[in-house]
């Protein structure tokens, strides 16, 4: 279970099935930060944007690949500034990337910095971390 002051990314930390993948990122604007509509889902679009997901930003999240789910999730994480992100075994969603520099690559596009990043992952693939830059923990 996420702390009060962590935003998860999880495989088990699925969207709303009765949202689309742009209503999905900007809820947590307006439920934790009582942002009206209108301008959460503008600044959740900007974020898809930013990741190269603007076009999917109307479809259901059943749609996206693992990984367009994984940048989903990252931008949904990226709306609360103040928030820790607590990445759960990212390679479970994109199992075909040898390093972590696909997570660094869409941080950067987010403006997210790693101090606000900490990622929990098997022991075993630790390999793919090697010069990590985020606070990586064992699973």
């Amino acid at each position: 279970m996420a702390q009060p002051n962590t935003v998860p990314i999880s495989m088990h930390a699925p969207f709303l099935s009765n949202l689309n993948v742009q209503a999905n990122v900007a809820l947590v604007l307006e439920y934790q930060e009582y942002w009206f509509n209108g301008l959460a889902q503008q600044k959740a679009l900007e974020q898809l944007t930013r990741l190269e997901l603007g076009h999917k930003a109307t479809s259901h999240h059943t749609k996206l690949t693992h990984a367009e789910l994984f940048y989903a999730q990252l931008a949904r994480a990226s709306m609360l500034s103040d928030r820790e992100i607590v990445i759960d075994r990212p390679f479970g969603f994109v199992p075909f990337e040898s390093s972590v520099e696909f997570i660094l690559s869409a941080m950067a596009r987010l403006e997210i910095t790693h101090e606000r990043v900490r990622i929990i992952d098997l022991l075993a693939i630790k390999n793919r971390y090697k010069d990590e830059v985020c606070r990586i923990e064992e699973w």
